[in-house]
């Protein structure tokens, strides 16, 4: 009765009926347990069915401790290279990999490859498999170089046999894809996105959710090439399939409908970059701990476009947003806090809110005399906002003291004809005149 089992909870685990497949794998192991010998193959078989269950169920910790199981057994009844080792050192390879661990995932999956290397009677289905898989952990350890080269060994073995099914092509051509884009050759991650597209469309029904996938990825291929249409065309078609699947991956939605904002930002739209921040945020803001720094740049990102469209008040509102994320999360002197302080500065300065406008220049001041070089742009540009406030406030002594810093970084880094330093010059020289200090003004 093992076998019928076994049979019965491969029907479950296709139908996605995990808990069922469970319980109908683990009565074929109960089975097993009490009429065979511990090391009997056919434990392994069941230990390797339990393990795949466990992990589809997200539960690593067992699903390991099941492989590990199979392959004690293995290697206790069968030869060192039999064929049965492949399938059970992949498994623990990508359970490896699933938990982070690509050294021990790689070398369980070349072992899989030696084995089937060294047979003689290669199996491509399953080859392709194994070099599927660790063409997957070098992708994960930025090796992109040898990810690709397994790939295109996985490919080389689906396009020449007849019974290689679309299915698995399409994930090839997405991988290879996938893979491209984190190398930032897009043109060739274009190519390879689509030709899984292709298949993947013609394969699935129209809202299929695995589509939102390569909708997205070939959405962020586009705006990387600066064609934004394009990048907006497939996002959307990506966000139209998500939103049918509220309660599955919510946050990559959110995610989706940001990607959109910041697609829409680059065309210069405000105003659907504004809806789709706010619908980002309708989602983000219900988790708020949740990948915090990711919400603050949002805010950082509505406070920028409102800005830009000179509604000074409610981009002060959204940099306050992300500012108090970030005096939480990030060190008191990194360069992001320090950039989000220079942008309220200037928002408040806008404004003629000089008082906050002067305290958040300091604190920017602050963090970038840290944290750049003595000599960076950056520094003389804070110090002559400073400098500009403490003018218009009548504090001359303090102007004269600031736009010096800044002459101080400009003259070591501009020609000496550059008009921004004639600028400086004449704006300490129109301080020093209202200080009456004809000399130094002369």
């Amino acid at each position: 009765f093992a076998h019928i089992y076994d049979n019965l909870g491969s029907v479950y685990d296709s139908m996605d009926d995990k808990l069922k497949a469970q319980i109908y794998y683990q009565k074929a192991f109960d089975i097993r347990r009490k009429v065979l010998d511990e090391n009997h193959p056919d434990m392994a078989h069941s230990y390797n069915n339990l393990g795949t269950i466990y992990k589809s169920m997200g539960d690593k910790s067992k699903a390991l401790t099941h492989y590990e199981k199979a392959l004690e057994i293995q290697q206790k009844s069968l030869t060192t290279n039999h064929p049965s080792l492949v399938n059970t050192y992949n498994n623990i390879g990508l359970i490896y990999h699933s938990m982070e661990d690509e050294t021990k995932a790689l070398s369980y999956c070349q072992k899989a490859l030696d084995i089937q290397l060294k047979s003689s009677s290669i199996n491509n289905s399953s080859l392709a498999i194994t070099y599927s898989n660790i063409g997957l952990i070098y992708n994960s350890m930025k090796d992109y170089s040898n990810a690709l080269s397994f790939y295109e060994k996985t490919l080389s073995i689906q396009q020449s046999s007849k019974s290689t099914k679309d299915q698995s092509k399409a994930r090839t051509f997405y991988s290879i894809g996938l893979t491209y884009y984190r190398m930032k050759n897009y043109s060739k991650a274009i190519s390879f996105l689509e030709q899984a597209l292709t298949l993947q469309e013609k394969l699935s029904p129209p809202n299929h959710y695995d589509l939102s996938i390569t909708y997205n990825i070939i959405g962020l291929t586009y705006y990387e090439m600066e064609n934004y249409h394009n990048a907006l065309s497939f996002y959307k078609k990506a966000c139209t399939i998500r939103e049918k699947y509220l309660s599955n991956e919510i946050s990559t939605l959110a995610m989706i409908y940001n990607n959109i904002a910041v697609a829409y930002n680059a065309i210069d739209d405000h105003s659907n970059a504004l809806s789709f921040y706010a619908k980002t945020l309708s989602i983000r803001e219900k988790n708020p701990k949740e990948d915090e720094s990711s919400l603050a740049n949002i805010y950082k990102s509505m406070g920028s476009i409102y800005h830009s469209i000179q509604n000074y008040s409610k981009a002060i509102n959204y940099y306050q947003k992300a500012i108090l994320i970030e005096e939480k999360t990030l060190s008191s002197d990194d360069s992001s806090l320090g950039t989000t302080y220079n942008n309220i500065a200037v928002a408040y300065h806008c404004m003629e809110d000089k008082q906050n406008a002067l305290i958040f220049h300091q604190k920017a001041l602050v963090i970038r005399e840290k944290t750049l070089s003595s000599n960076d742009p950056a520094i003389a540009s804070t110090c002559e906002s400073i400098a500009s406030i403490y003018h218009s406030m009548k504090n001359y002594v303090d102007t004269v003291a600031f736009y010096r810093k800044a002459l101080t970084i400009l003259e070591k880094t501009l020609s000496s004809n550059d008009a921004t330093l004639g600028t400086t010059y004449n704006n300490i020289a129109v301080a020093y005149d209202c200080m009456e200090d004809k000399q130094n003004a002369l």
